[in-house]
């Protein structure tokens, strides 16, 4: 649009000249001449606005591909790589390519993984309403090493009552042979406990909440395809109309080159 606003003035421009110059021979009338001028003014409002319009897509493309290389003061230059005249137009399926944006597209795995997270969640808040059984074991060894002095001297507190174990005294060895011998020094028990719980409001209410958290995890991850649908469809369209218009414009041009031939 903005080269073909800049031939629209340098036509008008061109066409101005020629009709001065007819005013000056008195072939046309100053009218004509006057027609002419406002035609060049039109032509440079549309230069300036379409301009605008590119300059703005320029810093949209720009702030995509090298985002933080933008500044306030840039001065770029996108140069088009592709002739117009080797466009060669191209079918688009909407269904494989919806099925592409549904399987690639990171904002959907996200909202997925969220949605993931709200079942795991509303599954270990269900089962904390059920009552719960744990098993329980524990099996230790023990070995006091060396052996007692039988002529030790205990303490006054303690007499008439057996003398405290030594402890672990000089002979650390020994406990070595007791934590492999005999079973004076091993100890085990087991058992179970039953918790069931009564009332229970605290769960039941977390259970509630993770449903209306799952279905709001439903309701994002709904939205988000259809978001999605909805963007591809509009593609589709913009490229059935791009191609439309690009076949329009070929047909307008060759129609321009003839008038202008005439």
């Amino acid at each position: 649009g903005f080269e073909v606003a800049k031939k629209s003035l340098e036509t008008s421009r061109a066409l101005l000249k020629q009709t001065q110059a007819q005013f000056q021979v008195g072939v046309v009338s100053k009218v004509e001449v006057t027609e002419a001028e406002a035609g060049v003014a039109q032509r440079e409002f549309l230069l300036i606005f379409a301009e605008n319009i590119y300059r703005t897509a320029q810093d949209g493309l720009v702030d995509l591909v090298f985002g933080p290389s933008l500044t306030p003061t840039s001065s770029l230059e996108i140069v088009v790589a592709d002739s117009p005249e080797k466009y060669e137009p191209f079918e688009v399926d909407p269904t494989i390519a919806t099925e592409k944006a549904l399987t690639n597209r990171p904002e959907l795995l996200t909202v997925e993984r969220i949605l993931e997270q709200q079942r795991m969640r509303l599954q270990f808040a269900r089962n904390s309403r059920l009552p719960q059984l744990d098993l329980i074991a524990s099996y230790t060894t023990h070995g006091l090493s060396g052996e007692e002095d039988p002529n030790r001297i205990c303490p006054e507190s303690f007499q008439g009552l057996p003398c405290p174990p030594l402890g672990i005294p000089r002979a650390y060895g020994a406990t070595h042979d007791q934590f492999f011998d005999g079973n004076d020094n091993r100890t085990w028990h087991a058992g179970a406990k039953l918790s069931i719980p009564i009332g229970n409001t605290s769960a039941r209410s977390n259970v509630r909440i993770g449903e209306i958290e799952l279905h709001k995890a439903e309701t994002l991850v709904d939205r988000q395809r259809q978001s999605i649908i909805a963007e591809v469809r509009k593609a589709v369209r913009d490229l059935q109309s791009a191609v439309q218009g690009i076949e329009a414009a070929e047909r307008r041009r060759i129609a321009a080159a003839e008038q202008h031939r005439a």
